[in-house]
């Protein structure tokens, strides 16, 4: 995992424009000024439900983020002092509830992703996730894939032209803690592609992405059919705090 407390590396295809979620209050991002401090929580934020409004996050009843659109995700790791809290995810500039996950511990040290999603029926979720990055291997890269994508239900992913991850549906991580660990392949270039499962119909692509050795990669598949501002798009993004 990169610590040079710069933004992931990422890839986002057809021209979209990343939009970095502001973290206010207590979460900030890490700069080279806080590197000996060890009393901290590390989170990061991904609002892949692209048929939600724009979400703003409350933490124990604090607001802590600014608006952010659906399609928009941490390239980084921020920072909150580790603690119990309850996240709400409300409609942005409204107290309207979209989500909310219940009280839990982020621990000192620790990483986690938080991630507001769809379901193919368009019913909106929440998860938290627990990186765990105690077993990654320095010597080949490593690698997870998620479904965050509500009209494409049931995908597959290639590397290249080996078919790494088989049936694999919107949101199957929330139930399937599987799913969040990481995997390892040998590093090196290559492209992926997402395909409808079964089939060889080609849902989105990555031409070229380097896979570095002790790399830990996120490769996601998010958006909506038709839509210009989050598309259906398969993206590479490179842990970072």
């Amino acid at each position: 995992m990169s610590k040079n407390y710069r933004k992931g590396n990422f890839f986002r295809l057809a021209g979209v424009v990343i939009v970095v979620a502001t973290l206010a209050g207590c979460m900030k991002t890490g700069s080279s000024t806080n590197t000996n401090n060890n009393n901290v929580s590390f989170i990061t934020l991904m609002h892949m439900a692209p048929y939600a409004p724009a979400t703003e996050v409350y933490f124990n009843g604090d607001k802590k983020t600014s608006s952010i659109a659906p399609g928009t995700f941490s390239t980084s790791y921020g920072q909150v002092p580790p603690g119990n809290y309850d996240l709400k995810f409300k409609v942005a500039g409204k107290d309207s509830l979209l989500s909310s996950l219940p009280a839990s511990v982020y621990d000192t040290l620790n990483f986690y992703t938080v991630i507001l999603f769809n379901t193919p029926d368009s019913a909106i979720g929440a998860m938290k996730i627990r990186d765990d990055y105690s077993n990654l291997t320095t010597t080949s890269s490593n690698y997870r894939f998620f479904n965050l994508c509500p009209d494409a239900p049931s995908v597959d992913l290639f590397i290249n032209t080996s078919l790494v991850q088989p049936g694999r549906h919107t949101a199957d991580n929330y139930n399937i803690s599987y799913y969040n660990a990481f995997q390892t392949f040998a590093s090196g270039g290559y492209s992926l592609t997402a395909k409808k499962a079964g089939t060889d119909s080609v849902i989105a692509t990555v031409p070229s992405v380097n896979l570095q050795a002790g790399g830990a990669y996120t490769i996601f598949l998010s958006g909506k059919k038709g839509s210009s501002s989050a598309p259906v798009t398969l993206n590479v993004l490179q842990a970072s705090y």
